[in-house]
Formats: structure tokens, C-alpha cells, sequence
């Protein structure tokens, strides 16, 4: 209920939450999920609401201490590395799956890459990073399976398994968008006589500037001043 309200309201209240919340520093996962909605900023994005919970329960869970989060920016893209360092044996199989809501004040996101890198494989060892955004609204439930209120995106799939391994992918072009509600999840898992481990996964989102709009009490300041100089121009 709390992310519907989030989504609904984002429109109205992202120009406040921005204003109030901290820059993004690394930390572990777990101190991200302490910010809570407040979430924290990476330039003019605000990522907040992080949580973790597991896909498979049969998997051993990573637990969110034991994650890094480094904030990433640069002229064009910012987003967020999960480090991990996760490694299993033959019939081990860790998950992890992370949400959070991303946001933009004058800024609309236009792309989207997910990589991983420092994994590595032996027999039948499989490594995988999936990431399911809805675009504009919010998932409906607990997991990226729940009805998408917005435009569903994705999902992004890197993988290694060996002998083969596509460690980045990057999304088709998508609708200009200022939220996403994001669902990613990573999965080590070492099959039944192999071993896999990872170390990082990263999600960099493209943006691009937009029409910042003032909110009402700017908008009425502004409207005052114009009526001013009206009346001025016409007692002359």
C-alpha cells in the first residue's frame, strides 16, 4: 500500500523528497533499506522505499549487510553497483532480489544497462542477474510476477554459464519516464558438481534534461510578479 501511495503522490511531492533527502554514499545494502522512502540522491535522481527478500525459497538468502552499494554518475547515466562477492559450491544456490523506486527532477530516463563482472563458472555453475522495472506506476506485490501499474520494461537477463556468458545488456528504447519501480534479483548457484561466483552487478540508467514544473506556490509568486508589472505599464 505504501508504494502505490509512493507512485501516486510521486508527481506532487518529488521536488520536496529531493530537497530533504542526503546525497547516495556507499554503504551496505542494509543501510540503504534504513533510509526508507526519504531514499537518498545521486545527482537529480532520488532512489529510495530499497528492500530484499529471496525469490526461490529453497535458496540460501544474501543477506543485505553483507552487500555494498556505490552510487554511480556521470555527464549522461547514474545508477547503483551491488557488490556481493558471492561464492558456492556443488548444491549451493544463493539469491538475492532488491527493489527500490527510482525518480528524476528535471530529468527524464530514456535507457537502461545491467552488467555483471567477476563471475566465474566451473561445470555446470550458473550465474544470472535479472532486472523487471515498471515504468511511471508500481509492481503489485512482492515480487516482479505482480501486475506492473504503469508500462512493464524488460526484464534485462545477464548471464554466465560457462561456456557462454553475456555479461551486459542494455533495453530497447523505451517511452521518456521520470519513476521506475525496480525489481532485481541475482542468482549464484554452483548446480550439482560445479561452483559460481560474482561480484558485482550494476544498473546504470540514460537521461536526459526536461522541463523542470514550478510548483504552485513558485507558479504564484510568479503570477503576482507578472500582474505588478502589468498595472505598472498601464499607469504609464
Amino acid at each position: 500500500m505504501r508504494r502505490l501511495m509512493l507512485g501516486t503522490l510521486l508527481a506532487l511531492a518529488v521536488p520536496s523528497l529531493l530537497q530533504a533527502a542526503p546525497i547516495c554514499v556507499s554503504g551496505s545494502l542494509a543501510e540503504y533499506i534504513a533510509l526508507g522512502p526519504g531514499g537518498c540522491m545521486v545527482g537529480n535522481a532520488l532512489f529510495a522505499d530499497f528492500g530484499a527478500s529471496v525469490v526461490n525459497p529453497a535458496a540460501t538468502p544474501v543477506l543485505p549487510g553483507e552487500v555494498s552499494v556505490s552510487p554511480l554518475l556521470s555527464g549522461t547515466s547514474l545508477g547503483l553497483a551491488f557488490a556481493l562477492t558471492s561464492s558456492v559450491g556443488p548444491g549451493e544456490f544463493e539469491d538475492l532480489l532488491i527493489r527500490y523506486a527510482l525518480s528524476g527532477m528535471g530529468l527524464s530516463f530514456v535507457s537502461n544497462t545491467l552488467s555483471m563482472s567477476g563471475s566465474s563458472v566451473t561445470p555446470d555453475g550458473v550465474v544470472t542477474a535479472v532486472e523487471d522495472k515498471c515504468g511511471g506506476g508500481t509492481f503489485g506485490g512482492s515480487d516482479p510476477s505482480a501486475p506492473c501499474s504503469g508500462t512493464l520494461i524488460g526484464p534485462l537477463i545477464v548471464f554466465d554459464i560457462g561456456t557462454i556468458a553475456d555479461p551486459t545488456e542494455t533495453t530497447p528504447d523505451f517511452a521518456l519516464t521520470s519513476f521506475f519501480d525496480v525489481f532485481t534479483e541475482i542468482a549464484v548457484d554452483g548446480g550439482l558438481d560445479g561452483s559460481a561466483s560474482l561480484g558485482t552487478v550494476t544498473t546504470e540508467f540514460g537521461f536526459v534534461p526536461t522541463q523542470v514544473i514550478p510548483e504552485p506556490t513558485s507558479m504564484l509568486l510568479l503570477g503576482s510578479g507578472l500582474v505588478a508589472v502589468l498595472r505598472r505599464r498601464k499607469r504609464r
